[in-house]
């Protein structure tokens, strides 16, 4: 439902920026007409119609014109379950004012008119385009049904020859339709050109074929769909539709011209009599989806004065380059959403002026009971824009019993959007929700990402404790409450969070945590980390014998306020040095030995064991080498091959796949070195001890060595964190850790 509300705000924005253009090419049309050809209309109102079928495009920092987007809901009050204790509403349309909080026991279910209107809209859509396929099916099957293949062997030689010098070969079908129509030409796929009952002569028939496979050669049909499409999905735009119009009309008169193109002065005049010959026989049908050569009056003049107008005219290059412009632009300066007075995303550049206007419309929504839905509405409507990619979805009062609480839900467009925007937004909009709403005693926010969820709680004692006043004060004047705004608007979530309102230990987050998951919960503390700019205490779930992808974490910001749950691993830690290796890909691990043979062995090991399963990890390979034997001029090593693939995750090294394999790597001399020439890799389930034994033979001592050894993972967890400290020294990285299945081990120790 967000995308779709998205959306339908975009198209609406393209639709407001397009109809000026539209409007202002009707306007022009007779000036435009007597200088241009009718080939420039037509592709202008091709680049549009392309246009208003993107409904994406790039947003100006300050928009010129913002549509009021609205943020009323529709609202419906049922029985409450038996164990709830509150009342789930949204920013409600009605102007009701109550004195008393929500019964309990009552429940106001809501949704948002922004989501009504953008399902209205879908739903719009969605009829215009089934109405334009089935009437076209409709009409096409109408007329195939008392139509028959053209049984004049004349007329079909004309035809044939005008197809072949357009180009057409035998892909168009000729028929004779019973019913009085004029000629058109109707499919997509599969064209049919069909001709009234009528007799025309032979220059007739000549015009008619060469009109109607210009057509054909331009696709002309499917341009005709462009149009349709685009009148569909801005069914609401009365603009849009003229724009339909006009374009079917240039459409004609441009395959007009492309007709009569270096035609001499008697074909024009055959052409002119076959026009109105044609409007004199025919009836007037057609349809979204077909071609038509006959004409209304108001078209029919326009044909002639295009067929008799002898004068060259200007291609129009250079304007229709600047429809282009303006069409890709269309909605740029235009924005659908809520009237704000520029209060930044980052909180920091409204002006004392602008606060005061803020103030006024928050003072003016201000209520007494957080019960009265409508004014918990209005207030909400007046704080500043959240950050981009957090959209608003529903609200719910808790009025049972006290502190009384209001709970927002939102969506975020990613995971991004929680773990890396600034929590300012959640803390200041929160006080002033407390400050605004007299007894409101809890705020909570609740954010939804992919896989990322937040639950945001700030309470009156927070908010006092930190402005060391009661906020609700701030909400008696204007004055007060614009010189608040100017004080939030300056802070950043270090400046909440840092002070640690209510701080707790990481013992006492841990426990708080277990207890409100399960009963049977254990977390470990792995580390702390940065937030939206503020510090928290990441915990996992223990034992966990599973790559921290699979894991479920948990991180709570220092002052308690705030609990993210990651299904996925953590991003970057935000305070991790910019421009270090680990912004992007991992680097390739290079070890580096003096022995012969461990050096051979880990140079094969790099050609064929260390490409990792996701772009950006990087493998290490740590091999115990159980022995090595110069043979007939072949070097044969036999190892142990234990192999991790990692990710970076903070400062923490997690591996998320590997495994160990017990192999024979054969080389042959090449100069001063041996180069790989084969290996032999142990066979799964029964077949492995054999395989190493019989890859192994003669040496049966190295065999028996490999197969004791492999499982026990002491010597390999040992080696393996050797190169580990290898690479990160040769890397750079800022690593400290690494996740070996169950816990984080520091690297150097």
């Amino acid at each position: 439902m967000n995308f779709l509300t998205e959306v339908a705000a975009r198209t609406a924005e393209i639709s407001a920026g397009a109809s000026l253009l539209i409007l202002a090419l009707f306007l022009a049309g007779g000036a435009t007409r007597k200088a241009f050809a009718a080939r420039w209309r037509y592709w202008a109102w091709l680049v549009l119609a392309v246009r208003l079928l993107v409904p994406f495009h790039f947003a100006a920092p300050a928009p010129a014109v913002t549509i009021p987007a609205p943020r009323q809901s529709l609202t419906v009050t049922v029985p409450a379950a038996r164990n709830a204790g509150s009342a789930a509403v949204a920013v409600s349309g009605t102007a009701r004012e109550t004195a008393e909080p929500l019964p309990a026991r009552q429940e106001t279910r809501t949704v948002p008119l922004r989501a009504v209107l953008a399902v209205l809209w879908a739903g719009g859509a969605a009829c215009c385009l089934v109405w334009t396929a089935v009437s076209s099916a409709q009409f096409r099957r109408r007329y195939l049904r008392w139509s028959s293949e053209e049984p004049d062997s004349e007329t079909l030689h004309l035809f044939r020859e005008a197809c072949t010098a357009a180009g057409a070969g035998n892909r168009i079908r000729l028929m004779r339709c019973k019913k009085g129509i004029s000629p058109m030409m109707t499919g997509l796929f599969r064209p049919v050109l069909l001709l009234p009952a009528e007799a025309f002569t032979p220059g007739e028939l000549r015009v008619v074929f060469r009109h109607e496979l210009t057509h054909y050669k331009r696709r002309d049909l499917w341009y005709k769909l462009l149009l349709a499409a685009a009148c569909a999905f801005h069914w609401f735009n009365p603009l849009v539709w003229l724009m339909v119009r006009e374009a079917n009309r240039d459409l004609e008169l441009s395959c007009d011209e492309a007709a009569l193109l270096g035609a001499e002065p008697a074909f024009r005049e055959e052409y002119g009599r076959a026009v109105l010959s044609v409007a004199q026989k025919g009836v007037l049908r057609r349809s979204m989806l077909s071609t038509c050569f006959g004409s209304g009056k108001k078209e029919l003049r326009r044909r002639l004065e295009t067929i008799l107008d002898t004068k060259g005219k200007r291609r129009g290059a250079a304007a229709l380059c600047l429809v282009l412009v303006l069409a890709i632009a269309c909605g740029a300066f235009i924005a659908c959403g809520p009237r704000t007075v520029g209060f930044r995303k980052d909180g920091k550049a409204i002006s004392a002026r602008q606060a005061r206007t803020m103030a006024k419309q928050m003072i003016q929504a201000r209520t007494k009971y957080i019960g009265n839905a409508s004014a918990v509405g209005r207030v909400l409507g007046t704080l500043p824009p959240l950050p981009d990619g957090i959209t608003q979805k529903e609200i719910s009062l808790q009025t049972s019993a006290k502190p009384y609480g209001l709970t927002v839900s939102y969506m975020a467009r990613n995971d991004e959007v929680l773990t890396k925007t600034d929590l300012v937004w959640a803390y200041r909009n929160a006080a002033l929700l407390l400050s605004l709403i007299q007894n409101a005693g809890r705020i909570t926010f609740q954010v939804s990402g992919p896989d990322c969820q937040m639950t945001f709680t700030y309470t009156q004692e927070q908010a006092a404790k930190l402005e060391q006043t009661d906020v609700r004060k701030f909400s008696q004047g204007e004055a007060e409450m614009g010189k608040f705004l100017m004080e939030l608007q300056s802070r950043s979530a270090a400046d909440f969070n840092g002070r640690e309102v209510g701080g707790l230990t990481a013992d006492q987050e841990q426990h708080a945590l277990e207890k409100s998951l399960s009963a049977s919960a254990q977390l470990m503390l792995l580390r702390e980390q940065t937030f939206g700019g503020a510090d928290f205490h990441l915990f996992c779930k223990v034992p966990s014998f599973q790559s921290p992808r699979q894991n479920r974490r948990y991180a709570v910001s220092k002052d308690g306020s705030t609990v993210l749950t990651l299904e996925n691993p953590c991003p970057p830690n935000s305070k991790a040095q910019k421009g270090s290796a680990q912004a992007g890909a991992l680097p390739s691990y290079v070890h580096h030995s003096d022995q012969t043979a461990e050096s051979a062995v880990y140079q094969a090991l790099a050609q064929f064991n260390s490409e990792p399963c996701t772009p950006g990890n990087v493998v290490i390979n740590a091999p115990a080498i159980y022995g090595s034997f110069e043979e007939n001029g072949v070097l044969r090593i036999f190892a142990t091959v234990h192999s991790a693939e990692y990710e970076l995750d903070g400062d923490v090294l997690n591996s998320v796949s590997g495994g160990s394999i017990p192999m024979e790597l054969r080389f042959s001399k090449n100069g001063a070195s041996w180069r790989l020439s084969g290996h032999t890799a142990a066979k799964d389930g029964s077949y492995f001890a054999d395989s190493i034994r019989s890859f192994c033979a003669p040496h049966s001592d190295v065999a028996k060595k490999m197969l004791s050894n492999y499982g026990t993972g002491k010597n390999f967890d040992k080696l393996m964190k050797k190169n580990l400290q290898e690479y990160v020294r040769q890397s750079g990285l800022k690593a400290n850790c690494f996740h070996d299945g169950a816990e984080d081990i520091p690297i150097f120790s």
